[in-house]
């Protein structure tokens, strides 16, 4: 059984930014890519730490062999109806890992599917987002040993869930002009690590759901 945990925390100095409380400060890592997945951050719940929201947030990555992105995986808390779609884009690091001075190689309003974890958190579900980037655009093609950021977008009905950090350059967020490190005292104070993964192939249909994995166990 899990707890339901519910912190009253000070106003965040920087306006638009909120968090949700929170829970398991150290939580287990997690391993590297497997079959389609060439970056693997994916989302544990013995890991998770909290849920951010801003205008914009971007947590960093570096593959270990090239690969054109099909599929984009997050781990979400919505508190209203989930969107159908989000802009996301992908930025260049210039080597300093500061998302401030990355260029924009990739942007893309992307249709999303949402799946039930069965876990739940602060009174709400936790939802694992899959993003699939469409044929007819040009996937991002990338390149081993580069830096790259992956970039959020909110609407302001959702959660980004974070963990301690696991790999990079802790994660950012923006303010629409912007961006600061979470770890700041103008954001949230805490180095985080967003939970997502990338695929270089699309993810199979017929995967098992959530509810039948946790049968296993």
């Amino acid at each position: 059984m899990k707890y339901l945990l519910v912190l009253i925390l000070p106003a965040l100095s920087l306006a638009g930014s909120d968090h949700l409380g929170f829970v398991h400060p150290s939580g287990p890592g997690h391993g590297g890519p497997t079959d389609a997945i060439v970056f693997d951050q994916g989302y544990s719940f013995a890991a998770l730490v909290n849920g951010y929201q801003h205008i914009q947030m971007a947590d960093d990555f570096i593959l270990s062999a090239d690969a054109s992105i099909q599929n984009i995986r997050m781990w979400v808390i919505y508190v209203s109806t989930p969107p159908t779609s989000y802009d996301l884009a992908i930025a260049q690091d210039n080597g300093d890992s500061d998302p401030n001075t990355a260029t924009t190689i990739w942007s893309e309003n992307v249709p999303c599917t949402h799946v039930d974890t069965g876990d739940d958190q602060w009174g709400y579900d936790i939802w694992e987002t899959t993003f699939e980037i469409s044929e007819t655009d040009v996937y991002p093609s990338l390149t081993a040993g580069v830096r790259y950021w992956l970039i959020f977008n909110f609407t302001a009905t959702e959660y980004w869930l974070v963990e301690d950090p696991v790999w990079g350059s802790y994660a950012w967020t923006s303010d629409g002009s912007t961006w600061y490190r979470t770890d700041s005292p103008s954001t949230f104070d805490y180095a985080a690590d967003a939970f997502f993964q990338l695929y270089d192939t699309p993810v199979a249909l017929d995967r098992e759901t959530w509810a039948n994995i946790k049968t296993m166990f």
